[in-house]
């Protein structure tokens, strides 16, 4: 590639970079515009994309295996609903079912003077067909001490826990590892939030009232939304505080806010990539010798327990070569045209590069890592 742009007169470089980007991308205006540079684009593109991969993955796979072993089930009914999610979804074009996600699920909700709030009128989630608005969680300043006692919960527990385990396997005797593990932990954070909240905090907070700057007690102050984030961090008594979606005219001013875009693209995503990881599942259970399975119930394994320590610990061998390639898959198809203003990576990366003289190092810089 490098001498072939060479003999074009096009030296494979980056240096555009740092000129304007001359296009706009829709959901960003907050933090760009199209006087941007190309590098600010691009790394708009890599926020969304972590944005659907982190919740795609993990929601793709438990309904990936949820489905899976559904299609093993005895039950006609179990089994045949699963069979028909798996073959129409597996067998329908993405781009169809990101323009049903978004046409008929997302455009369908209320509108946002509507919107659907739980709890009414104090609520910890608003849905609209602008999107949803979840609570936002900030550290204060008490939250260091908090988090130093957390880790060193979380680093004794999987201390115990797996010396526990090898002394089951010693002697034989089963020891409750899962529940002292999880008890130390929970000691831990008890602790760490009584250590944290110990200090004590101010009463009276420094609000600004048009030209005036005036003190009031810290909890008519929050109770009349006149704190900034920065003073709630400074008078807060606990490790960490909840903004909760606050609604202002026609749209919430706080909270943390996915598009419907994001929605209807993660939806999309994860529904159609779960179908093929269902049949992934599937093929590795089945993989695994009946001879196993037989064993198990001699001993007296229920389904659940023969499934969790016989089945999927040997399917896995199986199932995440091609898992693997399934993650990849929701990760590029996070790319495909589509009606949402969510523009990953890849598109940023393949707009930041369709004139003559910039060569599409960018793209091939963002698809080769993650490609086998």
């Amino acid at each position: 590639m490098d001498s072939s742009l060479r003999e074009k007169n096009l030296a494979p470089n980056f240096e555009f970079w740092s000129t304007r980007a001359g296009f706009s991308i829709g959901g960003a205006e907050a933090y760009y515009s199209p006087t941007s540079p190309y590098w600010r684009a691009y790394v708009v593109g890599v926020e969304n994309t972590i944005r659907v991969v982190i919740l795609g993955l993990p929601l793709a796979t438990i309904v990936g295996i949820f489905f899976g072993v559904c299609l093993l089930s005895t039950n006609f009914l179990v089994k045949t609903i699963a069979r028909v999610y798996v073959e129409i979804l597996r067998n329908t074009p993405l781009l169809v079912q990101l323009f049903a996600c978004y046409f008929i699920l997302v455009l369908a909700l209320p509108a946002i003077r509507f919107a659907i709030e739980v709890p009414q009128g104090n609520p910890l989630l608003a849905l609209s067909n602008r999107g949803l608005v979840l609570p936002a969680f900030y550290a204060t300043d008490r939250f260091m001490p908090f988090a130093v006692i957390a880790i060193v919960g979380l680093v004794m527990a999987y201390v115990v826990q797996r010396e526990l385990g090898q002394i089951s396997e010693r002697t034989g005797k089963p020891t409750p590892r899962l529940w002292i593990a999880l008890g130390i932990v929970v000691a831990a954070a008890v602790i760490g939030w009584g250590v944290a909240t110990a200090a004590p905090a101010p009463e009276t907070a420094a609000v600004t009232n048009g030209s005036e700057t005036v003190e009031m007690p810290v909890g008519e102050a929050m109770a009349q939304n006149l704190l900034t984030n920065e003073q709630l961090r400074e008078v807060a008594r606990a490790p960490f505080f909840m903004e909760q979606p606050r609604r202002q005219g026609l749209r919430y001013v706080a909270g943390v806010n996915y598009s419907g875009e994001y929605i209807a693209l993660l939806l999309g995503l994860v529904v159609y990539t779960s179908a093929f990881i269902a049949e992934i599942v599937r093929a590795g259970i089945q993989a695994v010798d009946k001879g196993q399975v037989e064993a198990a119930r001699a001993l007296g394994f229920g389904y659940g327990k023969t499934l969790r320590l016989i089945i999927l610990p040997q399917a896995l061998r199986v199932i995440i070569p091609p898992m693997g390639n399934q993650y990849l898959n929701l990760a590029k198809n996070s790319a495909s045209p589509s009606p949402f203003r969510t523009p990953t990576f890849f598109k940023s990366a393949t707009r930041s590069s369709t004139s003559p003289d910039r060569p599409s190092l960018c793209s091939w810089s963002s698809w080769r890592p993650i490609s086998p």
